[in-house]
């Protein structure tokens, strides 16, 4: 073929219209709720790709509330990641709880603090807050609607969050704005996020403090 060419269509349902009309050849990033009408299709060959990438809470431990420890901690225990997995996915054919910062697939893959992931456990949350000193301070989630699942994941964990008796506020911009707000640490407690697949920890921006990314997260 002489050219090949790539369109970058922000709307889902549009790019679910292409695929279906035959106007793209080719499309990803579709909605999961797509899946059933679309693979029985016979016109359109649908693959679910695993693994891909994986969503991220981002605390902002350079200033306000997530500066301590404790308080990062109280959040770990209080996250159902399932429930929050549903709302993005619907069913388990399109997530896998996992928590490592690398897939099952890789080399690289251990079973070490598995304990602490998906506690779900707003008993140990709360008596971690109080042990915090936490008196009411409002925690700011910054997210986007231009990515469906960060915009979902963020409506759940404000619930879940909520149910600890923090106060939360969530503020919805679009992406260029999240962008631009999260390079400043006295606007945001948290964001949610994606990574695709590294093909090694070290490549983990919010690990490695080399990187200065948001979060500034430092641990040697």
């Amino acid at each position: 073929m002489d050219n090949i060419f790539f369109y970058f269509v922000p709307d889902a349902a549009t790019r679910v219209a292409g695929i279906q009309s035959g106007e793209y050849d080719f499309a990803e990033g579709l909605p999961t709720d797509s899946y059933e009408s679309l693979k029985k299709d016979p016109n359109i060959n649908v693959q679910v790709a695993k693994p891909s990438s994986y969503i991220s809470m981002i605390f902002n431990t350079k200033s306000g509330l997530f500066a301590d420890g404790k308080k990062r901690q109280a959040v770990n225990a209080a996250i159902d990641s399932e429930t929050i997995m549903k709302a993005v996915a619907g069913t388990p054919d399109f997530y896998e709880l996992n928590h490592g910062l690398v897939f099952k697939e890789q080399i690289w893959y251990v079973d070490s603090g598995k304990e602490k992931y998906n506690q779900k456990n707003p008993e140990l949350a709360k008596k971690l807050l109080a042990e915090s000193g936490y008196n009411g301070e409002p925690v700011t989630i910054i997210t986007t609607r231009d990515y469906d699942y960060m915009y979902k994941s963020a409506v759940v964990l404000k619930d879940q969050l909520e149910k600890i008796g923090m106060v939360v506020n969530l503020e919805v911009y679009d992406w260029p704005t999240v962008l631009s707000k999260r390079s400043n640490d006295k606007l945001w407690s948290i964001f949610i996020t994606g990574f695709l697949i590294t093909l090694e920890p070290s490549e983990t921006l919010y690990i490695d403090s080399r990187f200065k990314w948001a979060g500034w997260y430092s641990n040697p």
